[in-house]
């Protein structure tokens, strides 16, 4: 069994990649509502992908729509995973410890060095005060956003990489192991409450429907329903790539990105998780899609790809400057992204004018960074925040606002 940390760094790696949609299964009610429904009312960007299903979408919050300048930058470690804000603050996973810092001007609060071997590689889930960060070793720990100081701990069986979830309550906890297992934790009794076991490694974070559904997915390329309150299994598929990328769920339909830039929808009604539509392209897939106004955006290689929701089918891409392994990520009318050169990119969500990939003003800004753009962005409070990191530089965090 190979090491998640090593794993996650594989499947950062973008190549370059050409998208066709394939066998569309169409509707004709609109998806905006639905992902901002789906995003929930949080105006800041307190886990990665936003939220508990992974939308990268903050339809309450803004960030810059004009070129930004640099509001602050410090110097880190070692990014291990992206950065989260939530509380006034900014959380990083860097190396083996969780570093907090001031949203307002980079001042760093505190850090935190959970007990274990190995790196921490996912980032924390933040709420009502308390920051869930999973690993190093094997477990899931609440420490306190103020002080930086552990309140509880959790052990689990095998190594947490993705970011642990919360049920809308924030009474459960839910994480999925490099063993295959998902634990669910009672945070008003601190005990475990049920385990249940998928047959694979589960490198991507778990998503938890408002009906407390659960999805979880594994390394091999299999997609399990669960219940969020009892861990019955309520389905499970079998897809045909590897899956290290989270499961994106907006009303009734599950997107899934596969390992070669796939995109699957899954119908969550279907008794089997039936395929509504499939993607077809080369290359690896960002780590997380973003879905916003009926609009899914994934990246590969040096392109942002706009699918719509419905279809499947290509509404337009937009050409990178480099590859990028970035995930994108949505507040208000605008899509950032960012490649391996250090550009980062503000794009307008409707792609500008224009038939296909002949579009004119679908670009608001570019800016330019040192090093390559890490993982994923948090956007909140007009703040786009981003990680860096390069062979040449020292990982870098940086604010970004317009002036």
């Amino acid at each position: 069994m190979r090491s998640p940390s090593r794993r996650d760094f594989l499947a950062a790696l973008g190549t370059t990649a050409t998208i066709t949609a394939t066998a569309g299964c169409a509707s004709t009610e609109s998806r905006s509502d639905d992902a901002a429904y789906a995003a929930g009312d949080r105006p800041d960007w307190p886990t990665a992908g936003h939220d508990g299903v992974n939308t990268g979408y903050n339809p309450k919050g803004h960030g810059p729509r004009s070129t930004p300048k640099i509001a602050w930058k410090t110097r880190l470690g070692m990014t291990t995973g992206p950065p989260v804000a939530a509380a006034d603050r900014v959380f990083v996973p860097d190396a083996k410890k969780l570093v907090c810092y001031d949203a307002a001007d980079g001042t760093q609060r505190w850090e935190y060095e959970p007990p274990g071997d190995g790196n921490i590689w996912s980032a924390p889930t933040v709420r009502d005060g308390t920051a869930y960060v999973s690993g190093p070793d094997e477990s899931v720990t609440a420490v306190d956003v103020k002080s930086g100081t552990k309140q509880l701990m959790f052990e689990t069986t095998g190594y947490v990489s993705g970011s642990p979830r919360l049920d809308s309550d924030g009474e459960s906890l839910f994480v999925g192991t490099s063993d295959g297992w998902i634990h669910c934790f009672d945070l008003e009794e601190n005990e475990e409450r049920w385990r249940q076991q998928a047959y694979g490694e589960i490198d991507a974070p778990l998503a938890v429907a408002h009906d407390r559904t659960l999805f979880a997915t594994t390394y091999w390329g299999e997609v399990y329903a669960f219940s969020a309150t009892n861990g019955g299994r309520m389905w499970r598929r079998k897809l045909p790539s590897i899956i290290t990328a989270a499961p994106t769920l907006v009303e009734q339909s599950l997107y899934v990105p596969g390992f070669k830039g796939q995109v699957f929808c899954l119908d969550t009604n279907a008794g089997a998780g039936g395929t509504k539509w499939k993607t077809e392209r080369g290359g690896n897939v960002s780590t997380h899609l973003a879905i916003a106004g009926g609009t899914i955006f994934g990246v590969t290689g040096d392109k942002l790809h706009a699918i719509d929701a419905d279809s499947g089918e290509s509404r337009w891409s937009f050409g990178l400057t480099d590859t990028s392994s970035c995930s994108p990520a949505v507040a208000g009318d605008t899509v950032y992204v960012g490649d391996g050169s250090g550009t980062v990119y503000g794009i307008k969500t409707n792609g500008g004018s224009g038939v296909g990939d002949t579009r004119f003003g679908a670009k608001r800004w570019k800016l330019r960074l040192d090093g390559r753009i890490r993982d994923a962005f948090a956007v909140a409070d007009g703040t786009l925040f981003a990680a860096t990191d390069s062979s040449d530089n020292a990982p870098m965090l940086y604010a970004l606002r317009e002036e």
